[in-house]
């Protein structure tokens, strides 16, 4: 018997398994808690990046995408323009092709990061919500 469960055997794996449904509980709220953290972290950071950027080097793509700024984007809900700017690639119809490519080579890690940011910040909702079971 170990602190956490039972020891028992899946197949020819042994393991623990948790017993206590408390312990799950916390286990989850933990891991949601860490995994916002650590993809909001990431977010921010590619957001600076695209808005530094393009502030800096296109300024036609910064005034086209409604010249955000590092403040203005400083939660989920005020990223959403910006990360909607360029999930839908509304930056295209630039004329500034090195503007466009910048845009597309940042698409993907803002858009994504972001993503993973509003799972891990439903999955703390919820578990926040099984925790008081």
């Amino acid at each position: 018997m170990s602190v956490l469960g039972q020891e028992r055997t899946l197949g020819n794996k042994v393991g623990y398994f948790p017993q206590s449904p408390f312990l799950v509980r916390h286990m989850l709220f933990a891991i949601s808690l860490a995994g916002f953290f650590v993809s909001l972290t990431l977010e921010s950071i590619t957001s600076w990046i695209i808005i530094k950027g393009s502030k800096k080097k296109h300024p036609s793509l910064w005034k086209h995408a409604g010249r955000p700024t590092l403040l203005g984007n400083g939660d989920l809900m005020s990223a959403y323009p910006l990360i909607k700017y360029l999930w839908r690639r509304d930056y295209a119809e630039l004329n500034d092709r090195a503007a466009v490519s910048y845009a597309d080579r940042m698409r993907l890690p803002t858009v994504l990061t972001y993503a993973s940011a509003v799972v891990f910040a439903v999955a703390l909702f919820l578990s926040l919500f099984t925790i008081a079971e």
